[in-house]
């Protein structure tokens, strides 16, 4: 049997994304090494606007929101950072 979980190369970007009824969470990662370990870069957080009563409303609304605030968020502490 194969195995379904290859190791993605280093410097791959990954993003996971957390969508709740109060709010969409985004963290952005990138993978270090050849074992697949891998370096949070960006996180961020959002209140939801795409879901009313534990029911999701607009997806596409959720996921823009919380993909947008991570990457201004993460490009913000990054900015930070280096001054």
């Amino acid at each position: 049997m194969k195995n379904k979980h290859r190791i993605k190369p280093k410097g791959t970007l990954l993003a996971a994304l957390d969508v709740g009824s109060t709010k969409v969470a985004c963290f952005i990662g990138r993978i270090v090494d050849d074992q697949g370990s891998f370096e949070i870069i960006g996180v961020g957080n959002k209140p939801s606007r795409g879901i009313k009563n534990g029911t999701t409303k607009s997806h596409s609304t959720l996921a823009k929101d919380g993909l947008k605030v991570a990457v201004v968020q993460m490009t913000s502490s990054n900015q930070s950072s280096e001054n």
